[in-house]
């Protein structure tokens, strides 16, 4: 405890203020609630008991955030369990998503004839990062001369199989012509 009591001392003078503060059978409490020290196995196993536990069922932030309070205070809880929620796997693939539906998207129609409809994605200002990994992850077309033999990626290509798993994942190969 005279350890938690010297990192908050440390870290910050103004967090530390006496009537704040009191000691219950050897645990640290803050405001009557259980500080946590800066120890994120702890801090991860509290959250842990108040979100992850089949009688809470996955809340959200905000209970989580007030589940946890009811009983523990540390620095930042408020930021770590928005982390924490935001990560936990369950509720990524469970939760419903409350956004706005985007529209469908239509493929554009064959044009009759060369350069008769033209198409164009404009992409603007990506974030410095986005645009550094993209430039790492690009890479030239490969250059196919006639003769050449060339397998195509079935992903997209409707097949007779009734189920898509059942398809090849690949078909070919083919000769290249022109």
């Amino acid at each position: 405890m005279a350890k938690a009591a010297k990192e908050l001392q440390q870290a910050s003078s103004k967090m530390v203020c006496s009537a704040e503060w009191s000691e219950d059978k050897e645990l640290l409490c803050f405001r009557d609630k259980i500080y946590v020290s800066q120890n994120l196995d702890l801090q991860r196993r509290v959250v842990l008991l108040c979100h992850d536990m089949k009688v809470t069922g996955h809340p959200g932030h905000w209970k989580t955030l007030e589940l946890v309070s009811r009983d523990y205070w540390w620095p930042q809880m408020s930021r770590y369990i928005r982390q924490y929620v935001s990560t936990c796997d369950l509720c990524i693939r469970t939760k419903p998503i409350r956004q706005a539906l985007v529209g469908e998207l239509h493929p554009l129609q064959i044009p009759d004839s060369r350069w008769d409809t033209l198409s164009v994605d404009f992409v603007v200002e990506l974030p410095h990062d986005m645009k550094r990994y993209y430039d790492q992850q690009k890479t030239l077309a490969p250059v196919f001369k006639p003769g050449d033999k060339v397998f195509l990626d079935a992903s997209d290509i409707r097949t007779t199989h009734p189920s898509q798993k059942l398809s090849h994942q690949r078909l070919g190969p083919f000769v290249v012509e022109r």
